[in-house]
């Protein structure tokens, strides 16, 4: 709920301190695990192009990934994980200086 009231209030360093804080207290194998690990990629990924730390992008690609490995083929988490991944390779790529084309 935290992290939803820090989204809606502009705060996008408090809406990735609060995911990362959820995420450092769930077990490795815990269910909600993915979500968290969504919702922070997500929280880090918008901060980035806002002049977020240039490691922003590539913790979010690392989230990604780890969401992509245990979403079920075809549901909606693999298909959102899958486009975030991409925007964020984008917006790194673009971030280094080379123009997509």
């Amino acid at each position: 709920m935290a992290g939803a009231v820090c989204e809606r209030l502009g705060d996008p360093d408090g809406t990735v301190r609060h995911f990362a804080t959820a995420l450092a207290e769930l077990d490795a194998d815990s269910d909600d695990r993915p979500d968290v690990e969504f919702r922070l990629g997500v929280a880090l990924h918008s901060r980035f192009p806002a002049g977020g730390p240039p490691g922003d992008v590539d913790e979010a690609i690392r989230l990604f990934r780890g969401v992509l490995t245990v979403a079920d083929p075809g549901g909606w988490p693999r298909l959102m994980a899958a486009t975030h991944l991409a925007r964020c390779l984008a917006d790194r790529f673009t971030a280094a200086g080379a123009r997509p084309t």
